[in-house]
């Protein structure tokens, strides 16, 4: 039973994650709950949503400099 729990808080947690991720928040990250694989899942979606963010924030800054440099052509 208490293995059960520790895995639903952990699936939980999880999907709280990926529902802060369609919000576009990037700061939830999973903190370990049981010792089990989904500890590794875990591992896995942190590198993910830390991975998208820096993905989502290189193209922001290369949007901002693109339209820098078009506004200095003008």
């Amino acid at each position: 039973v208490t293995v059960s729990r520790k895995m639903v808080r952990s699936i939980n947690q999880m999907k709280s994650i990926f529902l802060s991720i369609q919000n576009k928040d990037f700061t939830k990250r999973y903190h370990y709950v049981s010792n089990t694989e989904l500890d590794a899942l875990g591992d896995s979606l942190n590198q993910t949503v830390s991975q998208l963010e820096n993905k989502i924030q290189k193209e922001y800054l290369m949007t901002i400099q693109q339209k820098n440099i078009e506004f200095h052509a003008l």
